[in-house]
């Protein structure tokens, strides 16, 4: 885990002023603060594989993946497109590819795992399956069971279909999301996942369960200092870096 973000402090602490800056503005402003606009730029500089052109505004958005209701940063560059990053970016890490393909399979089957979570609580009620004890709706999570974790099923995906795990499985959508270049893919794991939930190999856990019952499966992460994913967009291909040509990035 990353301790140190990229002006030198602890990353906790950087952390919480970039929280303390996104709690200061409403949802859909735009940072006008000399002093917050210049880190919160070094902050999304530091993204792994995102850029944008000059010139620029940050602006406080939504992500649309977690509701209205949350809160994030995003870049409008000269394209006007708007492109989300993260206070995680703050940490000073390499990209972890294991990781991104595993959020990003997690997020094509969502539907298929709420579906099931409401199967089973029509089937066994509000209760956690590991004790028994009553649950609330909010905390009950779906736990994939031993020994069929969710990366244990994906890498197992990939080693049947013989696909090298690698940056060339993905590139740059136009809102620089990293996407699978061949769609077809997530289709064939939506299948091959949904069969493990179809033969019960999933349950319902209150989420402290869920956190101390953790994965006996853990891979190794494939980390990569500086991924260079193509883009599915021609205007991408060309697109400069933000501080290119600008001096302290202002």
């Amino acid at each position: 885990m990353a301790t140190k973000s990229i002006w030198g402090t602890k990353v906790k602490d950087s952390s919480a002023y970039l929280r303390a800056i996104l709690a200061l503005y409403n949802t859909g402003t735009i940072i006008d603060d000399k002093h917050f606009k210049e880190d919160l730029l070094e902050v999304f500089q530091n993204h792994p594989y995102k850029t944008a052109i000059l010139p620029c505004e940050v602006v406080v958005t939504h992500n649309p993946l977690y509701g209205k209701k949350s809160k994030c940063f995003g870049i409008i560059d000269s394209t006007q497109e708007l492109i989300l990053f993260s206070i995680q970016n703050v940490a000073v890490k390499p990209f972890n590819l294991s990781a991104e393909i595993d959020k990003i399979l997690r997020l094509y089957v969502s539907n298929d795992l709420k579906q099931k979570k409401e199967s089973l609580i029509k089937q066994y009620g509000l209760v956690c399956m590991m004790d028994k004890a009553p649950c609330d709706r909010t905390n009950l999570t779906l736990n994939h069971d031993h020994p069929y974790e969710f990366n244990k099923i994906y890498k197992t995906f990939f080693r049947l279909n013989e696909i090298k795990i690698d940056e060339n499985l993905l590139e740059l959508s136009s809102n620089q999301q990293l996407v699978f270049k061949d769609t077809s893919l997530l289709e064939k794991f939506r299948v091959y996942h949904k069969s493990f939930l179809d033969d019960g190999y999933v349950s319902l856990l209150s989420r402290s369960n869920n956190s101390k019952l953790g994965t006996s499966h853990r891979f190794k992460p494939m980390l990569i200092e500086k991924p260079n994913f193509n883009s599915a967009h021609t205007w991408q291909k060309s697109q400069l870096s933000l501080f290119d040509g600008v001096t302290n990035g202002v």
